[in-house]
């Protein structure tokens, strides 16, 4: 099984494991592996954004961050990016409403909320890559 293949699996699991019911019981294991998960792959991640990216952000104009967005491994590593950063950060806000707020219905409210908000920022900031680099052109008319 390739790399990427794996990941995508991995991926699938997580995404559907975050849909079903808060209070299943036997989830802190899958959180606590799609937490490290996460983290490692952002290890990598964050330092390629800032490198090859972001880290002259300043000094591009939008024409040029439109140019560097426009390769293939860039717009799909950028999105990973925020995929994961999104899933870790929902993951760590989800675990510590677990451990500190004990009223059910507060409880399951914070975690509702948590994921669509964490859910609305990812499908948004990948929206937004692939209204970037292939939508983009067609309404512009480049």
């Amino acid at each position: 099984m390739t790399i990427v293949k794996l990941f995508l699996k991995i991926l699938l699991k997580f995404l559907t494991n975050s849909l079903k019911t808060v209070g299943m019981q036997g989830k802190s294991h899958d959180t606590w592996f799609f937490q490290r998960f996460s983290s490692l792959l952002m290890i990598f991640l964050i330092p390629w954004l800032y490198l090859f990216g972001l880290g002259d952000a300043g000094s591009k104009d939008y024409h040029e961050f439109q140019a560097w967005l426009q390769s293939p491994l860039n717009a799909s590593l950028l999105a990973l990016t925020i995929i994961c950063m999104f899933s870790h950060a929902r993951l760590g806000l989800e675990t510590i409403i677990k451990d500190y707020i004990h009223q059910e219905i507060f409880h399951n409210l914070s975690i509702y909320i948590v994921r669509i908000i964490c859910k609305t920022l990812m499908i948004s900031g990948v929206l937004a890559i692939l209204y970037s680099t292939t939508l983009g052109h067609m309404v512009m008319g480049r």
